[in-house]
Order: C-alpha cells, then structure tokens, then sequence
C-alpha cells in the first residue's frame, strides 16, 4: 500500500445498543445484584474469577468471535483479567472494542446483515492495522508485534494499562457497594428512579417513592446570624483563633470544572479550576494566602508560629494532580515545608449515558471518565490515611474550603465557624449565606421525616440539579408563596476529625455489618408486637456500641414468616442482651431488661453413626426445647462501658446474665415468673426444668 491510501474510520459502524425500558434496568439490577452476593462469598481471586466466568454475560461475549482466545493473547494477569471480566459482566463490553466489533447479539437473528457487519469490522481493522507510519511497508510496531503474539499496538497497550489502572482503582474505592459491579448497580437504580420520576407528574408522589422512608417536608434552616449578633461572632471567632493549633485545612481541588473552560493561554491545554488566575494568583494561592493570615494573627497574639497541615485532594483530570503538585514545588510549599502538605487523588468514574447506562468511549479502551464528585473526600482521605496525618500533627478537626469560594474567609467566617465547632465539640457544621435567584447553587435544607412513627430531623444540601424533583422554584418565591428563602450551600465545613474517621470505620468494618443484623433483627420482632428501640444510622453509633445486641440461630425461621410465628407480644430494653441458640422455641409475652442466652447442645437434631462410620447430624432427632410465657428477666446485663467489649465478635464483659444451657434433648419452661439477677440453669439430657412464680429466690 501506498502512504497516500484514503483512512477509513470504524466511526460510522459504531455499536450503540437501545436504551432498555424500566423493566430491562430491573432484570440487569437482579442479574448484577446476585453477581455481586457471588463475588462476596468468594475469597480468594481465583474463586471471583470462577464466578465471573460462569456468568451468563461474560460466557457470551468470551464466545464471540474467540475472544477469550485474544484475551488470552494479552498477557493479563489474574487481576487484569478480574478488572477486565467486571468490566464484560457489567454490560460494558464495548469499552473493549478493537475495531473488530466485539458487539453484543453478533451471528444472532439477521444473519446476512451481521456477516457483512462482521467482513466491514475485520476489513476495517485490517487496513487501520496495515496502513501505518512506515507508508503501509510492515504496518506499525504494534502490528509486528502482533505477528509475534501481541494484538495491540501501541498507543492501543497504553490505553489498555490506563483502563485497569481506573477499573483497579474503582474496584478499590467502591469496595463498600461490591466495586466495579456494585458501582454499576447503583447507576441502573438511579436511572431507573429518574425514569420513574419522569412518568410520574405529581410531586409530592415522585418524592415519597424516591425516599426510604415517608418524606414529610423540608424547611428553611436556621442557625447564628453572624452579621446579626455581632457579639457572639467576636467571640467566636477569637475561639477559632485560639483553637488554631488544633485544627487542619482540606481543599477539594480534584474537579475537572468543565464549566469553566480554563485554558493555558500559551499552550492551550484545558487546566483545573486551582490554576485559575484570579486577582493576579491562581486560586489556590489565594486559599494559602487566606491560611496564612490566620496563622499571622495568631502568631501576633500568642507569639507562637503555628503552621495548619493542609490536605488537598487531587485528580488526574486535566493533569490536576501534576499542576497542583508543580505549582507548589514552583512556590517553594508557600514557605510552608513539604511535610505541611498532603496530596492525594480522587478516582476518575467513567460517564453514563442516561438512556441505557452504558459508558461513554473516546476510542477502544478509553471510557470517558470525570472525577467522582467532592462527596469521595470522606471515604477517599479514610482510605489514604489522610485522618492519621492530621493526627500526626496533633489536629482534631478541620475546615474544608471549596476552591471556587473566594470570600470564604472573610472577616470572621472561617475562624468562627471552626470556634463554634471546636468550643461545642461539634460533629459538623457548615456555613451558608443567601442564595441569588437563579444561581447553579445547591440550598442547605432542614429535612422533616416520620420514620414508623417517630419524627426525625436532620440538615442537609439539595444540589439545583434537584430543584424540580423536590419542587423548589429556582428563582425568587413568587408572591404569597409558602416555600421559605432556602439559604445557599457554600461547601464550607468544620468538621470534627475523629467522628469523620469512626463514621468510615463503622461503614467499613464487621461494626457497620453488625447494626444491619441489629436493623435486621428490630425489624424482624417489631412485627411480632415487641418493643425495642429502634437502631438508627450508623453516626449515631461511633462512639458507642449498638442500641441492643440480638442474635437468632437461622434455625429459628430461617423465614420471617416461621420465626413471627415463636415470638409474639413483650419487650426488650434499651442495652439488653439476647441470643437464642435453639430452633424449637417459644416467646410469649417477655419482658428481658438485661442478659438472656439460651443455648442447647442439640439445636436441629442428634448426630448418628452412618453405615461408613461417619457422624451425621439427624434433623429432628433428640432437639433442646426452651418455653418462655409471661416472663419478665431484670439483671445488670452487659458492662457497655468495658472498653475490652468487642461487639461484632459478640466477646462482651457482662456483670450478670441468664443463662439456660440446653443437653440433649432437654426442655426449660419458664411461666408466669420474674427472673432476676445472674443465673444458670443447666438442664441434663432427657430432663425438663419447669420455673413458675412459686418458686422462691426468682
């Protein structure tokens, strides 16, 4: 061939499947969903790379065409291979075209039409390959190389390393939902609900289905007017400037601000928002200019230099991370030392198309991908160790600063907005101001909920992309309106570090699984007329142990509907304790403040000496029976303030309990009868113990 021979583009043939109605998003969920409930039992990657290859989507596209022998060709290791069958399970097989059109229900129905599909891809494919830089005499290097092995060019092998490096990296950050698949789970659900919100005219409807609880209303906040009390913020302020040494800086800096439309003016190169030449600095010299003013005053009132460690949280979008970085070390670290400084990046997630949830792709093996959004700080500084940083420097909260607010600081803002925090031992707080009519803003809100009965009430932000799903006019109210002036989200926070830190801990860790059996537990005996208190989000437990601690032998249902029929009518008390390890039992009308455990030896049978001289369990044979009607137990119970109590373990220091130890085939009743204080009562095999109210010492 000739280096003047014509390029053809693969650009017309693209495969662009049709946007599924609601009830395909519902069976994709389903599928993804049991993939996932797979991947999680399974523990090592060999046992997740069995699964995946069973899958129904990834055995399909494998089979296309001898996929899996050109995968196989690449040379991926067990985890490549992991990341890129993901990537195939959910639905994204198109990321992965060659220009061969690896494209899903290919040789199905019009058989003539996908042959000629088929010759135009491979021809195409063959003359992108041929037609290379050394004017078509050998092809390019890649091509060569693919004589001897490799199928890829390139630029096409360096695309296929930056495509796992964000497939690893979702699969990572995104562990706690079930990473890549997980991450694609939750993208079905929420278009799903968008297309329901669509076809659903009334507000008032879309809001109640698109919450997990019964949404009531939203109120306009209120807080301390700090240009009203002028006093009050004086005095705030000086807290914040004494409480200086004891706080750290985050700046959210990893947006790719395509609104923008920065560019290098002498390069042309599309640059982050932080580099915006704003008032003769970019804009994040102006956050470290602000910073240092602080630690100015207090330096002349103290006479102390007090450097803040600060945490920027970078993204690779626009070569964010490489101007940040390039920019700080050009500024000497603002004189501020390298170690004063934390840098670390934001996964970039792939875009959607709202029409059928597929990934958006430049090219084969380059998704489009934007950073995640400034809500991956908590989860992204929990993970990279940023909260032990700021503890190295002796920090206890911070203050979180959106770059793009540049009057953030002003007057007493900042530093009374950290006093408060840091004076009242605050969790979070943020600081608002009134909203301009029409501004692409989101509003600081007070969300009103009943949740089974109980009135609950908490802050929150509502981005102006969601304005019209939760009615709010994007404008000025109009005349005689009731809907409040809601105050603007100014993305300026305090923020308690330690609370931070066990909020992510308890979502990450067995402690965050256990309040789910405990959610799992209320929900089960609620609907069996017992009252218990209700477990709450998991915030409310970081420096405590959960409400109760229940733990049920399966064997007791393992269906809901079996195990309501053995419990009806009672109560358990705030801090109480119960574990039932028996399958025939009975629950009427129990009243437990304390420790309860009934254990038996035999709890679905007895095990005999099968014809091989193996011991097999026989169901039903010889079980422990426990009958409890009319009870009340009253003891001590767990020492919840033990600092050794290990709830997820269920490996708890108790000052008393009852106990019930079932041998055999024994049976325990206890009726019309007060329990109280530490007891064991230990039945032998083939007995009965029977407890009524004239036994004395109870």
């Amino acid at each position: 061939m000739s280096s003047g021979v014509t390029r053809v583009t693969t650009a017309p043939l693209e495969y662009a499947p049709p946007a599924p109605d609601s009830n395909n998003f519902q069976q994709e969920i389903s599928r993804l969903k049991t993939l996932r409930l797979k991947l999680s039992a399974s523990k090592t990657l060999k046992q997740k790379l069995r699964v995946l290859n069973s899958d129904s989507r990834v055995k399909h596209f494998l089979n296309t065409r001898g996929f899996e022998r050109v995968l196989g060709s690449l040379g991926l290791g067990l985890n490549a291979s992991f990341l890129i069958k993901c990537l195939i399970a959910a639905g994204q097989e198109h990321v992965l075209d060659m220009g061969f059109g690896f494209v899903e229900g290919e040789g199905d129905g019009d058989g003539a039409r996908s042959s000629v599909k088929a010759a135009l891809y491979a021809l195409v494919g063959m003359i992108e390959k041929w037609d290379g830089t050394n004017g078509g005499a050998g092809g390019r290097e890649g091509f060569l190389n693919g004589v001897n092995g490799s199928v890829l060019e390139d630029e096409e092998s360096e695309d296929l390393k930056k495509l796992l490096r964000t497939l690893e990296e979702m699969e990572e950050f995104y562990d706690c939902i079930g990473g890549i698949i997980g991450y694609q789970i939750m993208v079905l659900e929420l278009l799903g609900q968008s297309s329901l919100e669509m076809q659903t005219t009334n507000h008032s409807q879309r809001v109640h289905e698109s919450m997990e609880c019964q949404f009531l209303e939203i109120h306009s906040p209120t807080g301390c007017d700090l240009s009203q009390d002028t006093e009050y913020a004086s005095q705030a302020a000086l807290w914040g400037i004494e409480g200086l040494p004891d706080l750290g800086e985050i700046y959210p800096l990893g947006g790719s601000a395509d609104r923008l439309g920065l560019v290098d003016s002498d390069t042309g190169e599309c640059l982050p928002a932080a580099m915006l030449p704003y008032c003769g600095r970019t804009l994040l010299e102006g956050l470290i200019r602000d910073l240092q003013a602080r630690e100015f005053l207090y330096f002349k009132l103290y006479g102390k230099q007090c450097i803040t460690p600060v945490a920027i949280m970078t993204s690779s979008a626009k070569n964010n991370h490489e101007h940040i970085t390039s920019l700080c070390e050009r500024l000497g670290w603002f004189g501020r030392g390298r170690s004063s400084f934390q840098l670390f990046e934001q996964p970039l997630v792939p875009t959607i198309s709202a029409e059928d949830g597929q990934w958006l792709v430049r090219r084969p093996f380059v998704p489009v991908c934007k950073p995640g959004g400034h809500g991956v700080i908590w989860k992204l500084a929990y993970d990279k160790g940023i909260f032990q940083w700021f503890y190295d420097h002796g920090r206890k909260g911070a203050t979180v600063r959106q770059v793009s607010n540049v009057v953030a600081a002003t007057d007493v803002t900042l530093l009374a907005l950290a006093g408060i925090g840091l004076h009242h031992g605050k969790k979070l707080g943020f600081a608002s101001c009134k909203r301009n009519s029409g501004a692409t803003e989101g509003i600081n809100v007070l969300i009103e909920k009943n949740l089974d009965g109980k009135w609950a009430y908490g802050l929150s932000c509502i981005e102006y992309t969601e304005f019209d799903k939760f009615g709010i006019t994007n404008g000025p109210p109009p005349p005689n309106s009731l809907q409040a002036e809601f105050p603007a989200n100014t993305n300026i926070l305090y923020v308690d570090l330690p609370s931070a830190e066990l909020f992510w801990e308890l979502a990450k860790t067995p402690d965050g699984s256990l309040l789910d059996i405990m959610r799992n537990a209320y929900d089960l005996l609620s609907q069996c007329d017992i009252d218990l208190p209700e477990v709450e989000g998991n915030d409310k437990y970081v420096d405590s142990g959960p409400p109760f601690l229940i733990f049920l032998h399966p064997a007791l249902g393992p269906l809901w509907e079996i195990t309501r029929q053995k419990f009806s009518r009672g109560s358990i008390s705030k801090g109480s304790e119960l574990q039932v390890e028996v399958a025939e039992f009975l629950w009427r009308n129990v009243q437990l403040e304390g420790s309860m455990i009934i254990a038996a030896e035999s709890i679905m049978g007895t095990t005999r000496i099968d014809e091989n001289g193996e011991p097999i369990l026989q169901h039903g044979l010889r079980c422990g029976r426990c009958k409890l009607h009319n009870v009340k137990v009253l003891n001590d119970g767990i020492d919840w303030s033990s600092g050794d109590n290990v709830y997820w373990k269920h490996d708890v220091r108790r000052f008393e309990a009852l106990k019930v130890i079932l041998h055999g085939n024994a049976e325990f009743e206890a009726e019309n009868v007060t329990i109280q204080g530490n007891h064991v009562f230990e039945v032998p095999d083939g007995y009965r113990m029977r407890i009524t109210s004239g036994d004395p010492g109870l």
